[in-house]
């Protein structure tokens, strides 16, 4: 089982900001509580953006240990002795490389403009352009069942395969070890909590704030992946941790669909 002391990007491990506050449904995009200053949102958006600094960061970690692992693994294919197959290695690390420098990418730049930009922070485009990736998303995820079937297949087949991604330690766990079937989940946890970000991102910004119109732009492509894939994965799926992505899917619909409602209340209220 995965290591819940360093799972910081787990499947509703979301940062103090995002908050249940209503039990209706609906399926509107969240209005922005228009009482907040330029100043105060500045410092709301700079906590979120730290948060998602602080997980992305450990996210890029996990990628770049795959990463890592992919390469060493690939070395061998060409050996008399290659520690499993070619088609199994394109099936265990699939489209890894490229979600490795998509969020490399995307953290680097985040760091840059919380660093450069203090009272007015623009991340609107950013995340637009991060969503714009979402069918990364989809290419993993369609393939995440049998890559978790590939590693547990090989690693019954070849201890010296087992032992290698049986252990594997990242540097920002304090030595904690963990499997690559717990990093291969990874991507799995992150699209779901990119949702979350991208609800309480927008959530903080006026309708008038410049990255108002591309954050609700990435929230209706992330939100419209997840609701079509959940209904491919009901129908493709059969395996235990996929089974988990729907429950927690099902619950994360909920948790947005609270935080939206909670928002059109507050707007009515606001209006009488």
């Amino acid at each position: 089982p995965r290591n819940s002391s360093i799972d910081s990007d787990g499947e509703l491990d979301t940062p103090p900001l995002l908050r249940a506050i209503s039990n209706d449904t609906s399926n509107q995009t969240p209005a922005p509580d228009r009482r907040i200053s330029s100043g105060t949102r500045g410092s709301i958006i700079n906590q979120i953006i730290s948060s998602i600094i602080t997980s992305e960061t450990l996210y890029v970690e996990c990628l770049n240990k795959m990463n890592q692992y992919m390469k060493a693994i690939r070395a061998t294919l060409t050996t008399s002795q290659p520690v499993i197959s070619d088609e199994d290695f394109q099936t265990v690390f699939f489209k890894i490389e490229e979600l490795n420098n998509v969020h490399s990418k995307f953290l680097v730049e985040l760091k840059e403009i919380q660093r450069t930009q203090v009272e007015d922070i623009h991340v609107g485009e950013l995340f637009k352009s991060l969503a714009d990736n979402i069918q990364l998303y989809g290419a993993f995820l369609h393939n995440y069942g049998r890559a978790i079937d590939t590693v547990k297949k090989c690693g019954a087949n070849n201890p010296q395969f087992k032992e290698i991604v049986s252990n594997i330690v990242l540097n920002s766990t304090n030595e904690q070890s963990l499997t690559l079937e717990d990093l291969l989940h990874k991507p799995v946890a992150r699209v779901q909590k990119n949702a979350l970000v991208l609800q309480d991102l927008l959530h903080h910004t006026p309708e008038s704030h410049h990255d108002y119109q591309p954050l609700k732009q990435a929230h209706k492509i992330t939100r419209n992946f997840l609701s079509e894939f959940n209904v491919i994965q009901t129908k493709s799926f059969a395996t235990v941790k996929l089974k988990k992505f729907n429950e927690i899917f099902i619950k994360l619909l909920k948790f947005l669909d609270r935080r939206q409602s909670a928002s059109k209340t507050r707007q009515k209220f606001l209006h009488c």
